[in-house]
């Protein structure tokens, strides 16, 4: 019976033990997941404005889910992961969906990205063609042709 008492006293040693590492680990993850949040934020800013609205609406989205204490840390985490996954889908995929530019004023153009390759638009009359300057940060206008 000493035997028996021994061991589970052990577990119990072992169990709390895991639960303080559960605690510290805990506190460092949280950091984490904002630091995470500012390397996304960096990452849009820094990229081509492909569906810049969109992207821009899920990271504001994810910071404002990150204080609401009824949403675990896990459930965070996991909605993190899969924005980081949606923007690598980015570098990735081939697309075209309609919305508003900036040429000095706003146009609604049909764009069209190739991965982080190329980003082109054409004004909905197909007499203007821009495509996204990455030095400049800005689209360039050529005529059509």
């Amino acid at each position: 019976m000493q035997a028996v008492v021994a061991n589970q006293e052990e577990e119990m040693t072992s169990i709390d033990t895991q639960l303080q590492q559960i605690n510290a680990t805990r506190q460092g993850v949280v950091p984490l997941m904002y630091q995470m949040l500012a390397g996304l934020e960096e990452q849009i800013k820094q990229d081509k404005p492909i569906r810049i609205e969109t992207r821009l609406a899920r990271l504001d989205e994810l910071k404002s889910l990150m204080p609401q204490a009824d949403v675990s840390d896990a459930e965070k985490y996991r909605r993190i992961l899969e924005a980081y996954q949606i923007e690598m889908d980015y570098g990735l995929k081939l697309g075209s969906y309609r919305s508003l530019i900036n040429v000095g004023s706003d146009i609604e153009a049909e764009q069209l990205y190739l991965g982080r390759l190329a980003l082109v638009a054409r004004s909905l009359d197909r007499h203007q063609y821009w495509s996204w300057d990455i030095n400049q940060k800005r689209g360039s206008l050529s005529t059509a042709l």
